[in-house]
């Protein structure tokens, strides 16, 4: 009987014993450690608008009397000599409104209208004969030019440091461009042999005429982030905006040549270098996206 118990007991024993190990086997799971959240680099796009005023040096501009007035000799008018001075046109200032799409962080397009408005002068000289007596006839131009510009515009964003981005950039569109109130002061000069002279005024003014034209632009520049919202930007721009021309001419005293109001006052492609400074506005707000931490591990199991 005492042989039974012992064997009970010890079989009770092992019993616990083994449970014990089967337990140490299962190791409790890892204590969960919170992943910090990780910030997703968004690119800032969206659509904007802007706005920009400014100044435009423009260079001279080569300026022509259609027809030359050397090819319309006839019976009492024999040109012999003939120069159109370059116009000299005065710098411009303009305002242009624009809308845009910001496609990703580094590239961007709009579409821009702009006017801007300048004056003019120039002169020309021509010399003839009738024959008996020879002539200077000297014209003074002058006028103002009004120009509608329309571009399509794409800029190339290189990066930014401390707010700033520098960026370049490219546009074609059209202009165009109305020359009014201009005018001709002529003086012409007689002179009959050696020692004489005499003179007459002559002259006139050209009907306003608008003339549409092929038009391109290069920029660069800066624009600072004001807010995440609000750009204000440095910009540089060469503008071809195209040809012109004046109206039917009208004068006040006919006569042979230019005098006689023949001829059509025209430029060829202007020129100018702009300065400007703006505005763009985004119509969208983008903080930056905030990705879900991942989930926790699954608990380690060990089996022996």
């Amino acid at each position: 009987m005492a042989v039974s118990k012992a064997l009970c007991v010890a079989a009770a024993s092992f019993a616990c014993l083994s449970t014990a190990a089967g337990a140490a086997d299962l190791l409790p799971p890892p204590p969960m450690i919170s992943s910090p959240a990780v910030t997703a680099v968004q690119d800032f796009s969206g659509w904007y608008l802007r706005g920009d005023i400014g100044i435009g040096l423009n260079s001279k501009i080569n300026a022509q009397n259609v027809p030359n007035p050397l090819s319309q000799g006839g019976p009492g008018f024999i040109p012999t000599a003939y120069s159109l001075n370059p116009a000299q046109f005065s710098n411009s200032t303009f305002i242009k409104f624009g809308v845009g799409y910001q496609i990703n962080s580094w590239f961007r397009t709009d579409i821009t209208a702009e006017y801007r408005g300048s004056s003019f002068s120039t002169q020309d000289e021509l010399s003839w004969n009738n024959g008996a007596q020879f002539y200077v006839l000297r014209n003074f131009y002058r006028g103002n030019m009004a120009s509608f510009v329309g571009l399509l515009n794409g800029y190339v964003d290189l990066g930014t440091w401390y707010g700033i981005t520098p960026y370049v950039g490219a546009g074609v569109g059209f202009a165009s461009n109305t020359l009014h109130g201009v005018t001709d002061n002529g003086y012409s000069n007689l002179y009959a042999g050696p020692g004489a002279f005499a003179s007459s005024s002559t002259g006139g003014y050209y009907s306003s005429k608008t003339t549409s034209s092929f038009a391109w632009a290069l920029m660069a520049g800066l624009s600072y982030n004001v807010t995440s919202n609000l750009k204000l930007d440095f910009g540089y721009r060469y503008l071809n905006y195209g040809k012109s021309s004046a109206g039917a001419p009208n004068c006040y005293n006919g006569g042979p040549g230019v005098s006689s109001c023949n001829n059509v006052l025209q430029f060829s492609r202007a020129g100018s270098h702009d300065f400007s400074i703006g505005l763009r506005w985004m119509l969208a707000d983008y903080a930056p996206a905030i990705m879900a931490p991942p989930p926790p591990p699954p608990p380690l199991v060990r089996k022996y």
